[in-house]
């Protein structure tokens, strides 16, 4: 089957080359038994290899049991670019005669859901590997500069942005679209920590967010630090706070929320609108102020929401 696929081996190489590259942080020393001359502190000892297409039984296939087996792994395909626990390498680039990368629908189904975790948590490496074409635009040299999908944008597949998706068994595009919104409602519906600091997002992305976040019902912190999306990113808190009642760590300073940003969160926070809200930071939102009147408006803004969150049973941490 590689060979049908990559009769030169080309994709084969780069994804030789840049294992090579990576393998000195995937090591885990055993004694002095360990090959590279390098050796990451945490790593695997043992790990499978998948390469899709190739991994599954294609057609021709001989014997139903070859069948059963490739409709299993599909019932099961999010798993190996979804999962926290898998490093995902793209070759993306476009060699004459196939049907460029961004054009085919399972290539933009497995591109999109990759991603999902990106977000999570810190990572001891990278696990998202280009090895081959170009990544998109990062912030803090791992995440992308957009926010992910959510469960609502399963029509994108259907009648959306992505219903120009090429594929060779025209059955696949609901399949798609199926998989697509199990696989996001799984990862946000249980994903307990979102880290979106510095992604460089702004007011025209709050309404995609205020999507996510209605998914993420066990998520218990969630930083959104330096991005600037202003009141608007408060509303989009407060109306999705029966979707976040686990939330307990929220991060939005330097976000460029002002005074009426600052005013509704004081009202949710005397409410018990997050209740189970320890932390809040929100910090340097203000810009500079330009008057005295408007330095306390500032500081009776900022008291109001103290106030508040020491009146709350638990206290409320706020800065």
């Amino acid at each position: 089957m590689i060979l049908s696929q990559d009769p030169e081996g080309v994709t084969l190489k780069f994804i030789g080359k840049a294992l090579e590259e990576h393998m000195n942080a995937y090591a885990r020393c055993v004694g002095h038994k360990c090959k590279w001359a390098e050796c990451g502190t945490v790593g695997y000892k043992d790990m499978g290899l998948f390469i899709d297409w190739c991994s599954l039984f294609q057609e021709p296939r001989a014997t139903p049991a070859m069948l059963t087996a490739f409709k299993g792994s599909l019932a099961h395909i999010n798993v190996w670019y979804a999962h926290y626990l898998t490093t995902v390498y793209f070759v993306t680039d476009e060699p004459d005669g196939i049907i460029p990368y961004k054009a085919r629908g399972w290539t933009t189904f497995e591109y999109l859901i990759s991603w999902l975790l990106q977000w999570k948590d810190w990572k001891p490496w990278n696990t998202i590997v280009f090895a081959s074409g170009k990544p998109p635009p990062m912030s803090n040299d791992s995440i992308p500069q957009w926010l992910p999908p959510s469960p609502s944008d399963v029509d994108s597949f259907l009648d959306g942005e992505h219903a120009d998706k090429i594929f060779t068994n025209g059955a696949d595009r609901p399949l798609v679209a199926r998989k697509f919104k199990e696989a996001t409602e799984d990862i946000f519906g249980s994903v307990d920590r979102l880290n979106f600091v510095g992604a460089g997002w702004g007011p025209s992305d709050v309404k995609r967010l205020g999507k996510v976040l209605r998914f993420c019902t066990n998520l218990k912190n969630l930083d959104l630090s330096a991005n600037r999306m202003g009141d608007a990113l408060v509303l989009a808190l407060v109306s999705a706070s029966e979707e976040l009642a686990e939330l307990e760590y929220l991060r939005v300073d330097r976000c460029a929320i002002g005074d009426a940003g600052f005013a509704v969160m004081t009202g949710a926070v005397q409410m018990g609108v997050f209740p189970k809200l320890r932390s809040l930071v929100m910090t340097d939102n203000h810009p500079s102020p330009n008057s005295e009147q408007e330095m306390a408006s500032q500081m009776a803004v900022r008291e109001a929401l103290r106030k508040a969150c020491d009146s709350r049973r638990p206290v409320v941490r706020c800065s």
